[in-house]
């Protein structure tokens, strides 16, 4: 069927692929197979160690697949590991040639490349050679407007995979060659002005984010009254304090420490909401997509031991070590390796104590507490070696309010940027779409002047 445009519009035809939809009447669309040869990668027996030794032959793996992210790298030349050339002879490894397309079909899926140099790959790409009827660098943006596809291929629930028939009927719409060439050229250099702009954004959430976190640091330490004196504490980690200011270990100015352990409870679609480290960033709670939920009665369990109240401190035992956000909310239950910590009132405000553990006295100190190779942890028996520099209740409430009002400001301008840098790349990746699909018209894009 065909969609016909206005009088003296081009007109199009539709194809049989949700995500092309419809592509100009001259235009062809064929399965990839057909105009570019399909190849599968393979990992040579590791059981076999002369496979890899004296190996020259690059070989990509998912351990490289990072090259490939976000769609700013091209072509790629260097990868983590070699193979040998007997590991490719007895195996069904291939060395293709440069300017093969590469696409992710497990784990990292539909992350694509086009290979700079020859190399082998493993089963985890799939790979298309491409001959005179398609250009590499027109396939590689093909693949990436290929998303939903790739969304609707996929199969499983912790390890995703698009299987090799699926893979083998890949189609994409398939213009003259020259017209493919136009295309590449036209999106190298849209992309590269879009990518500039996302690594501005990027660069300024990130100034942003340092900014948010030295202002903590600058506060806790005394800088909102930094012409007053200081005085000299034998810490390495707060070498000096404002006077009036005294320092101690943080147990002895919070109530009894509950470190939740024990067996983990079973998880429900609904319940009482549990919060775990993953819920716990840059001094906030953020439930979000990572919500996860227990049973009442596993709640009551866990809680026996002391319901956290609003603006208890939550602190992280283990890695992500020492994140920490005061509790916004009643009847939550906490995962294991989750503490409250709770001021003695009057004496410590929760909401000072937030600040001064995301310090750089306190993170610095953690970093020489913390034991474990793979899961960094601190014990509960070493939180008394956590050092807390304490000022009057009034300063603490000072330094609360002028921190809560910077952060404020900085996350309003962070939600901003990351707006933008949203656009940007939603942007991005319609115009790839609508160019390799022939939805915008290149005009005299390329062409030469008489």
């Amino acid at each position: 069927m065909k969609a016909v445009a206005a009088e003296g519009a081009a007109t199009f035809k539709e194809v049989n692929r949700k995500w092309i939809g419809r592509i100009p009447e001259s235009w062809d669309a064929a399965m990839i197979k057909l105009v570019a040869r399909l190849e599968s990668g393979h990992t040579p027996s590791r059981a076999v160690a002369e496979y890899w030794e004296n190996c020259t032959i690059p070989w990509f793996s998912l351990a490289d697949v990072w090259q490939l992210r976000e769609a700013k790298r091209k072509f790629v030349h260097e990868t983590s590991e070699l193979v040998s050339e007997l590991g490719v002879a007895n195996s069904s490894a291939r060395v293709l040639p440069a300017g093969t397309v590469m696409l992710s079909r497990t784990a990292s899926v539909g992350f694509t490349g086009i290979m700079g140099r020859d190399m082998a790959t493993t089963q985890d790409f799939v790979n298309w050679v491409c001959g005179d009827k398609v250009q590499p660098a027109y396939l590689w943006y093909c693949l990436q407007a290929m998303t939903p596809e790739y969304d609707r291929l996929r199969f499983g629930s912790t390890h995703q995979t698009i299987y090799m028939p699926d893979v083998a009927q890949f189609k994409v719409p398939l213009p003259p060659p020259t017209e493919q060439e136009r295309i590449a050229n036209f999106l190298d250099e849209q992309t590269a002005r879009i990518d500039a702009l996302i690594a501005e954004k990027e660069a300024l959430l990130e100034r942003l984010s340092e900014l948010r976190y030295s202002l903590v640091s600058w506060a806790v330490a005394g800088g909102l009254h930094c012409k007053r004196g200081t005085v000299g504490t034998g810490n390495p980690f707060v070498p000096e304090l404002p006077s009036g200011w005294t320092l101690g270990g943080l147990t002895k100015y919070i109530g009894p420490v509950v470190d939740y352990r024990g067996k983990t409870p079973e998880k429900v679609d609904d319940g009482v909401l549990l919060v775990t480290a993953r819920n716990i960033r840059d001094g906030e709670l953020d439930y979000g997509a990572a919500a996860e939920f227990v049973r009442a009665e596993d709640y009551e369990d866990i809680m026996r031991r002391g319901v956290p109240k609003v603006g208890d401190v939550l602190f992280t035992m283990e890695a992500p070590l020492g994140q920490v956000a005061n509790v916004d909310r009643e009847d939550i239950a906490l995962a294991q390796r989750v503490v409250k910590f709770r001021g003695v009132p009057g004496v410590l405000n929760n909401y000072y104590l937030k600040y001064w553990l995301m310090g750089d006295a306190v993170q610095s100190t953690l970093s020489t507490l913390a034991t474990g190779s793979t899961a960094e942890g601190i014990k509960a028996s070493k939180l008394g070696q956590i050092p807390l520099a304490l000022p009057s209740p009034a300063e603490q409430d000072e330094i609360v309010k002028f921190l809560d009002e910077r952060r404020s400001a900085i996350n309003s301008a962070a939600a901003h940027v990351a707006e933008h840098l949203a656009r940007l790349r939603e942007y991005r990746s319609s115009l790839i779409s609508a160019v390799v699909t022939g939805q915008l018209d290149l005009g005299a894009y390329g062409e030469k002047a008489a």
